[in-house]
């Protein structure tokens, strides 16, 4: 419940920042990009919460959680590679099915926000381990982090280079890139957590 209001409260104000700035046009292409992502990979989080989180809690050897973690990430790159796919060789017809062409400016958004989904979904496997292991307060100083960094980086953009609503997704792509890298050095560190060969090969081809 924290996470979600966090997450709301975030998106609430980028939509001030990028109202004030752009008007209430821009925050419409914003909402169609965030709503698209929420329709398509939102699904893959709730099923996998449902699953991984009470299935980690109950390894306790290092390797059987390693282990658990690469599974996951294989089935992540078997599932998410082709719907990114799909989602950014066809966003022009999803955007106009969904909306209407005034909305085309979203297509130019979901170059950057197709891959930031990807990347925050790494993020999130490589951090899986931290609730069922009580890591309350890491799980915690990442997500700050990760909205921090979100929201100085899209203002920088958008007050200081004018980059418009684009900016919103290139920041979300961002920030979400170092929240990996963060997650996936704290777990190498903590839980000597490795991608294995087969999954760097994926990542690769992805």
């Amino acid at each position: 419940m924290c996470i979600k209001s966090a997450e709301l409260l975030n998106i609430l104000i980028i939509k001030s920042i990028l109202a004030d700035d752009s008007g209430l046009g821009a925050v419409g292409i914003f909402q169609s990009v965030y709503s698209i992502s929420t329709a398509y990979f939102g699904v893959f989080f709730t099923l996998m919460g449902s699953y991984s989180i009470p299935k980690v809690a109950t390894l306790e050897k290092l390797k059987d959680l390693i282990f658990e973690l690469n599974t996951t990430v294989r089935f992540l790159l078997l599932i998410y590679t082709p719907i990114i796919f799909t989602i950014f060789i066809s966003r022009s017809f999803i955007i106009t099915t969904l909306y209407s062409n005034e909305f085309m400016a979203a297509k130019y958004l979901l170059v950057f926000q197709l891959p930031a989904e990807l990347i925050r979904a790494l993020s999130w496997v490589t951090s899986l381990w931290l609730l069922p292991k009580y890591k309350i307060k890491q799980w915690i100083i990442f997500d700050i982090m990760f909205y921090s960094l979100f929201i100085l980086c899209f203002y920088f953009l958008l007050k200081f280079m004018n980059l418009g609503v684009v900016s919103v997704s290139i920041s979300y792509f961002a920030a979400y890139c170092i929240y990996f890298v963060v997650n996936y050095f704290y777990a190498f560190k903590k839980i000597e957590f490795n991608l294995n060969l087969y999954n760097i090969k994926m990542l690769l081809i992805s």
